[in-house]
């Protein structure tokens, strides 16, 4: 809508119902929006950059040190250098090098995300294949549970896209039960009103309730080593499909301890 000074600004538009006095049946009220999505939006904006040069000054600041170790070893030692020094300062870098190249992917595969190719896909079917690429990597370790509606389901997704997005929860539900005497991730499905949730289950360590709202956001990750990749990407699929991706709330008394809700 544009202002009287011709400019746009985006405002949120409510309609109430009036009491009957002095005529009013209806009311119509424009809240002027504008400042607070753009307050929302800096906010954002600096939140990403603050992340991203966080992660790259933690990767380039080892790299450069370094590389000036290493230049001064091969300066001063010439021949007779004390090759393990040099091993090591390359070593270094090479790995903090492919750190930061793998966290630059990272980023990219966030923000080149394709639309989602929809297709009608059976769903029990996608879980089955799903379940046999997880345990391909986690046999060993993890039992996975399928409890499946005895009756044919079908949705409209990106085939592809989704599997990734389960195998993102079901690799962080590993990851989080792994170290239990008897590790188990269960994937169950509901469906209600048409639409089909699948639930993510482990019994893992559990989530501390105070991150809840923090391990969707890119490149924030709570394990060793974790990347903040994949539950950020599991996320953004699901939402180009037009659904929605949380974290379940359990039972004191459930043997489960963390469940993601994933609705199609």
């Amino acid at each position: 809508m544009s202002s009287t000074d011709g400019t746009s600004r985006v405002y949120a538009l409510s309609i109430g119902q009036g009491a009957g006095v002095g005529g009013i049946v209806e009311y119509l009220a424009l809240t002027d929006v504008e400042a607070g999505l753009n307050a929302a939006e800096a906010q954002a904006l600096r939140d990403l950059l603050q992340i991203l040069s966080h992660e790259i000054m933690n990767s380039l600041t080892p790299i450069v040190s370094l590389s000036v170790t290493a230049e001064e070893l091969f300066a001063e030692g010439g021949k007779d250098l004390p090759s393990p020094l040099i091993t090591e300062a390359l070593t270094t870098i090479r790995r903090r090098a492919e750190g930061l190249n793998k966290f630059v992917r990272g980023y990219r595969d966030l923000a080149r995300l394709p639309a989602p190719d929809l297709a009608p896909v059976d769903l029990n079917a996608l879980l089955r294949e799903t379940q046999r690429i997880f345990e391909a990597r986690w046999a060993e370790g993890v039992t996975l549970e399928l409890c499946l509606p005895l009756t044919r389901v079908v949705v409209r997704v990106d085939k592809a896209q989704i599997e990734q997005a389960l195998l993102n929860l079901l690799n962080n539900a590993a990851e989080a039960c792994e170290s239990q005497p008897s590790p188990r991730v269960q994937v169950a499905v509901e469906v209600t009103d048409g639409a089909a949730t699948i639930i993510v289950r482990d019994n893992g360590i559990g989530l501390d309730p105070s991150v809840r709202d923090q391990i969707f956001q890119p490149f924030v990750s709570f394990k060793t080593n974790g990347n903040g990749i994949g539950l950020s990407l599991a996320r953004q699929i699901v939402l180009g499909h037009g659904g929605s991706l949380g974290v379940d709330t359990l039972e004191t008394e459930s043997p489960w301890k963390t469940a993601f809700r994933m609705r199609l």
